[in-house]
């Protein structure tokens, strides 16, 4: 039973080591493929930006003198939504949440008192959204250039 065991050592040893063998051939190639795609970007980058072509991008005017298009915004009276529906849709929900929980994640303290059961950002960021605490306004705009900036404490009906 013994010779078994130093037997049953000995391959593990030697498939491992063929393993390693493999894993570092395997890093080695990786690493030359870096290489090779680090010096083509720099060289791609280099060429590709000119004088001529900074020039050109500086002589360019905006997106709406380009598109033809300017932005104008509708007026309406405090608490009336003109352009959308009247509550916050699931999506503006969806990204005033998901950008307030990453604000949270990364270190930033919560606008209100969060209750200690709370440890999540998402439900953090939910919890400040609901409560109204956060300072946030929605641009909705329509494709003819006409646009409404609506604090969202319009939009969240109870």
């Amino acid at each position: 039973m013994i010779g078994e065991g130093k037997k049953g050592k000995d391959k593990g040893k030697k498939s491992g080591s063929k393993k390693d063998k493999d894993k570092t051939e395997i890093q080695e190639q990786q690493l030359q493929i870096q290489e090779e795609v680090s010096v083509e970007s720099k060289d791609t980058v280099r060429s590709s930006y000119t004088r001529e072509s900074v020039a050109m991008i500086r002589s360019e005017g905006s997106i709406e003198e380009e598109v033809g298009i300017s932005l104008v915004e509708v007026e309406a009276k405090p608490g009336e939504v003109v352009i959308g529906p009247k509550r916050l849709t699931r999506f503006e929900k969806a990204r005033i949440v998901g950008a307030r929980a990453l604000q949270l994640a990364l270190g930033v303290s919560p606008l209100i008192v969060v209750p200690k059961n709370m440890n999540d950002p998402i439900s953090i960021a939910e919890y400040e959204l609901i409560n109204k605490a956060l300072p946030i306004s929605i641009r909705r705009l329509l494709p003819d250039g006409r646009y409404q900036d609506i604090p969202i404490v319009w939009l969240l009906i109870n």
